[in-house]
């Protein structure tokens, strides 16, 4: 949430010509909902079980393709593995302070939902930015679950789409 997937996954998407798929986009889409409704109506487990439909959807198509995962998508071991054995498993990193910065309200309605906070402390950027560093200390053994993995705080997305490209010729190289 707020590293840059999608506008990134849309760069690399232009530069290799290979289908993108953003699993936020594809559940709105197919739900007809926003990702945060859906969190506040049917909480966070009914997403992940449209999170994971939509991901064994995309993946059963059997053609190269960039996905944009959230974090949460990744918290399942068995998902993870899934992707792993497909493709490769890039993740964006930033620090919590940049990632505050880019948060929008419904960004940070979600964020506050998933982990159990009072909508009532939104807009404390204080509240938030503990809340955001909490939830990615909690991810971390995922995070390092991946490939490898790409700072983008500071950066340009389309210095971070070239690092991504150059890191990726790296691996298959390998």
């Amino acid at each position: 949430m707020g590293t840059g997937k999608t506008v990134i996954g849309l760069i690399l998407h232009g530069k290799l010509r290979i289908p993108f798929y953003d699993l936020d986009w594809e559940i709105e889409d197919k739900y007809q909902r926003s990702i945060s409704d859906i969190f506040v109506d049917e909480g966070e487990k009914s997403f992940r079980h449209y999170e994971s439909d939509i991901l064994d959807e995309i993946i059963s198509k059997i053609e190269p393709a960039i996905i944009s995962l959230g974090g949460g998508a990744l918290k399942k071991k068995s998902v993870r593995a899934r992707v792993r054995s497909l493709g490769i498993l890039i993740t964006l990193l930033a620090e919590p302070v940049d990632l505050l910065q880019r948060l929008h309200r419904g960004q940070r309605k979600t964020l506050f939902i998933m982990t159990g906070k009072s909508a009532d402390d939104i807009d404390k950027d204080d509240v938030v930015l503990d809340t955001i560093s909490k939830l990615m200390k909690k991810r971390e053994k995922i995070y390092k679950d991946c490939d490898f993995s790409v700072f983008t705080g500071g950066k340009r997305v389309l210095a971070v789409a070239n690092e991504i490209l150059k890191k990726l010729e790296l691996h298959l190289a390998q």
